[in-house]
């Protein structure tokens, strides 16, 4: 016997609008809005990837990091300060100007 448990999996992505660039619009589910909005206003001073995941009270576990953070990286959201050193201590994630865009469409 074999029971198959399909499991939705949650991606805090923007749906882009026509004519938009990748994950320019703010068309997101109502929770993944409020994190989205969280961890770019956060990010706007440069921020470590703890304090952006505190930010939306998550802990610092990895795959917190690869469902909230990484996927504002590949949309252009948040950029890191120190791209070649993947394991460097020292990076930390800033707002790009598509993210900031994004923050003030969400707070009109």
């Amino acid at each position: 016997m074999r029971v198959v448990i399909p499991i939705r999996s949650y991606s805090p992505c923007i749906a882009p609008e026509p004519g938009t660039p990748r994950g320019a619009s703010e068309q997101v589910d109502e929770r993944g809005s409020e994190q989205v909005t969280a961890i770019l206003r956060t990010a706007l001073a440069s921020t470590a990837r703890a304090g952006l995941l505190d930010a939306v009270g998550l802990s610092n576990a990895y795959g917190h990091y690869q469902r909230h953070i990484v996927p504002l990286v590949e949309q252009g959201l948040l950029a890191m300060t120190i791209p070649g050193q993947p394991n460097s201590r020292r990076r930390r994630y800033q707002t790009t100007a598509l993210g900031r865009d994004v923050l003030d469409r969400a707070t009109i």
